[in-house]
């Protein structure tokens, strides 16, 4: 009886130290209202060593994400527990029901490192489905995911291009396993002759995007990385018309996505 009641105050003391870590991370990470949070996480042993006990840095653990909107944006960061209150950062990568990479930065994945009020993360463009997240070598570690439905509404040919009002942000993404030659369109009408800004916000993202502008006098490009944001301005007015913007992965970065939003004046 004795070894029994051990066994079930050990089982609630774990319990409690897991809610207090839950907790812990739910309350410090800035989640916007309606955001759907979540947190997994793995005990010594999962991930970092293999089923005999010895240490590798190839072992990888798959944590499985369901999202049941049509899109989605994905963030996510986390950190690695080490001796004497040390927090590391970890590699993590987006894969599909298959657990085949989607998205990631190098063959190891995208860095990330969970600091308070400066977390370390990356973000990802999914449409409704099964997913996995993987961490690589790691142990004792900590995933916080942050999940937002997310409306697409840009297009993928010129022809049918979303129109955009001044001073209106739209939203659009590239989502992770999308063909890499995906083309995002937009175009607005000006009534009147005036100069132009133009604003793209990829905070949410991973990989490298060109930005196409053709001006009245024109064409130029601009540059973009996931997690990032673009600000630019004409040299001068704009002649009334309507006009075009288009958004492309660039090359090197074709398992990029992203869900990010677009405005002018």
């Amino acid at each position: 009886m004795k070894t029994k009641n051990l066994r079930l105050l050990h089982v609630l003391l774990c319990s409690l130290i897991l809610s207090a870590a839950m907790s812990l991370y739910a309350s410090a990470y800035p989640v916007k209202k309606g955001a759907d949070f979540k947190l997994v996480s793995s005990e010594d042993g999962t991930s970092g060593y293999t089923a005999d006990g010895k240490w590798s840095e190839n072992v990888t653990a798959y944590h499985k994400l369901t999202i049941e909107d049509k899109y989605a944006s994905v963030y996510v960061t986390g950190l690695e527990n080490g001796s004497q209150n040390t927090t590391y950062g970890m590699y993590i990568a987006l894969c599909d029901a298959g657990r085949h990479v989607l998205d990631a930065s190098t063959g190891n994945g995208t860095y990330v490192k969970y600091v308070k009020d400066s977390p370390i993360g990356t973000g990802f463009a999914v449409k409704k489905g099964t997913y996995y997240i993987r961490v690589t070598g790691a142990k004792n570690y900590r995933v916080i995911v942050v999940t937002n439905k997310w409306k697409d509404k840009s297009k993928t040919k010129k022809s049918k291009a979303a129109t955009v009002k001044r001073k209106k942000a739209v939203k659009g993404a590239f989502l992770a396993g999308e063909k890499p030659s995906t083309s995002d369109w937009f175009k607005f009408k000006l009534t009147k002759k005036k100069a132009v800004t133009l604003y793209a916000d990829f905070s949410i993202g991973n990989g490298r995007y060109a930005v196409l502008i053709k001006t009245p006098r024109n064409k130029t490009t601009q540059y973009i990385n996931g997690g990032q944001s673009l600000y630019w301005k004409s040299t001068g007015k704009w002649s009334k018309g309507t006009y075009y913007i288009r958004f492309k992965r660039l090359s090197d970065y074709e398992r990029g996505s992203a869900a990010y939003t677009f405005k002018w004046k």
